[in-house]
């Protein structure tokens, strides 16, 4: 089994709204989901994280990261990441796509191989 990161992004929109409005529901199917990987011995780690950030880079520049991201014009959040073990990229996304997160509009999970060095 090889390892893969997924980081879920959320856009910012009346779909987020509405997802802390449905909070309890979400929640329950994110922990039936997450309790899934688990049993199957797929679920390596999982964290949610803070909506603020911090980007140091090699000359020593530190930029300060706002609550929201943009990218290709479109305002979201990093909400959070996994680590899941499958056996291919086409299993990764197959695992990616039963994730509560993909039912709002505008929700991402950027899928990453890991690889580990000896």
């Amino acid at each position: 089994m090889q390892e893969f990161l997924f980081i879920l992004r959320n856009k910012i929109d009346e779909s987020y709204v509405c997802k802390f409005d449905n909070m309890p529901k979400y929640m329950l199917l994110w922990s039936y989901w997450v309790d899934d990987l688990e049993r199957s011995h797929r679920l390596v780690c999982t964290s949610t994280l803070l909506q603020s950030a911090v980007t140091l880079y090699n000359n020593k520049k530190i930029q300060y990261l706002p609550f929201v991201y943009e990218q290709e014009e479109v305002k979201g959040v990093v909400s959070g990441f996994l680590i899941i073990k499958a056996k291919d990229m086409l299993e990764a996304i197959s695992i990616a796509e039963r994730c509560p997160n993909m039912t709002y509009a505008g929700s991402s999970i950027e899928i990453r191989q890991m690889i580990s060095y000896p």
